[in-house]
């Protein structure tokens, strides 16, 4: 997905109703298609890696969701 694609499908689903967002204790390896909406408690710093395979951005953070939930 481009990233303009993938912004475009974040605004359409940042309105949606609470009861369609999916828990972050409900989210399991078998998950698909799915929304979470959770507030940013902890980041880390921006680390940047580049190897034989590519290069890219990595960010360390902490979501919590409305529950309470750690993720």
């Amino acid at each position: 997905m481009r990233s303009y694609e993938y912004s475009n499908e974040l605004a359409r689903r940042s309105d949606l109703p609470a009861e369609n967002y999916m828990p972050i204790k409900a989210l399991n390896q078998f998950s698909t298609d799915w929304v979470i909406k959770a507030r940013v408690v902890k980041k880390g710093e921006v680390r940047t890696w580049k190897n034989a395979r590519g290069e890219g951005q990595l960010v360390s953070m902490d979501l919590v969701d409305r529950e309470g939930t750690l993720i």
